[in-house]
C-alpha cells in the first residue's frame, strides 16, 4: 500500500511543478510582449515629433521666403531637398513640393 501512495506522491509533485513552469513561461511571454509593446509606442510618439518638428522647420523657411520676394518658383530655398538632420537611431529629410498645379480628385465627388 505505501509503494502505490508513494508513486502517486511523485506523480503529483511532477504535475505541479509542470504547472509552474507552464506558468511561469507564459508569464515571461507576457512580459516580453509587453516589453515590445511598450518600446513601440515609445518609438511612435518620437517619430511623431520628429514630424512635428519636421513641420516647423518647414514653416519657418515658407515664412522667410515669404518674406524675401512675393512669388513662389523652384528656385526659391524651400524647392530644394534639406540636408540630412541626425537623430537617435538614424536621420531625418525630407522635401516640400509645391502641389498647387496638382489635379484634387476630392473636387470629383458631390
Amino acid at each position: 500500500m505505501k509503494q502505490s501512495q508513494q508513486g502517486v506522491a511523485l506523480i503529483t509533485a511532477i504535475l505541479i511543478v509542470a504547472i509552474a513552469v507552464v506558468l511561469a513561461s507564459a508569464l515571461v511571454e507576457e512580459l516580453n510582449l509587453d516589453i515590445r509593446r511598450t518600446e513601440n509606442l515609445l518609438y511612435r510618439d518620437q517619430a511623431y515629433m520628429y514630424d512635428l518638428t519636421a513641420e516647423y522647420l518647414a514653416s519657418n523657411v515658407l515664412k522667410e521666403d515669404r518674406k524675401q520676394n512675393n512669388y513662389d518658383g523652384m528656385s526659391d530655398i524651400w524647392a530644394g531637398i534639406a540636408a540630412p538632420v541626425p537623430v537617435e537611431g538614424g536621420q531625418v529629410t525630407g522635401t516640400l513640393m509645391d502641389l498647387q498645379g496638382r489635379f484634387n480628385l476630392n473636387n470629383l465627388s458631390p
